[in-house]
């Protein structure tokens, strides 16, 4: 992908053709906004990828030289994005309130089949005095 800007005239191009990027404008809002118009003080690169990226700039101006230069990013973690972020913290939380659960039934279920305790009422010792064994 080739970035061009016709107010300062220069291009960007990842020279191995990756596509995991974007140049970005900071609006005067606030707002970033994906743009092929920006110039050197409000436009960011975000990286949508891993690893090596190179790029290559060219600025063109009125003058007679053309500068060029290229240079390397290495990007080691990408950010998740807001909704792949929301979606593993509700599964991680649905999924300990599964364990949760779990061990509470586990638990009521073996209560359930411990033996009944020994009834005292039923014993045979009896308070009356008059009977003898």
């Amino acid at each position: 992908a080739v970035v061009s800007t016709q107010s300062t005239g220069y291009v960007i191009s990842e020279v191995n053709g990756r596509e995991e990027y974007v140049v970005t404008k900071l609006l005067s809002s606030g707002v970033e906004k994906a743009s092929q118009n920006c110039n050197f003080s409000n436009c960011n690169i975000r990286f949508r990828g891993s690893e090596l990226f190179h790029f290559h700039v060219t600025v063109v101006s009125d003058t007679v030289c053309t500068y060029e230069t290229e240079f390397l990013v290495y990007v080691v973690d990408v950010p998740l994005t807001t909704t792949l972020y929301n979606i593993i913290t509700v599964t991680v939380g649905f999924s300990v309130l599964l364990i949760i659960l779990a061990f509470y039934i586990s638990s009521k279920s073996s209560e359930d089949k411990s033996p009944a305790k020994a009834d005292v009422s039923t014993s045979s010792v009896t308070s009356d005095p008059s009977v003898v064994d």
